[in-house]
């Protein structure tokens, strides 16, 4: 198990491919601009889709079961990150 880095979009709603039993640790703007998410894995672990969504302040936050990961700034916005739960499989 190490800690790796997976990058995230800046949309609403996105599938991200992590390793089966990857335990999210944080998400962070990074100085590129851009957005990432870290999370300890096996890297050699068969990928599992997680729904990862960003919400703004002053937006509605998930609806469902949701696990909140991290509150980003990047530029002038604020996103919050949720990771959305599957009832089913979780």
């Amino acid at each position: 198990m190490r800690i790796w880095k997976f990058p995230l979009e800046i949309v609403f709603e996105q599938e991200v491919e992590l390793p089966k039993g990857a335990v999210i640790l944080t998400a962070q703007a990074r100085s590129d601009n851009t957005l990432s998410l870290w999370a300890i894995c096996d890297q050699s672990a068969i990928p599992s889709p997680r729904t990862i969504m960003l919400v703004t302040t002053g937006d509605t936050p998930p609806e469902g079961p949701a696990l909140y990961i991290s509150t980003v700034q990047l530029q002038r916005t604020v996103y919050h990150v949720f990771q959305i739960m599957d009832p089913i499989l979780e």
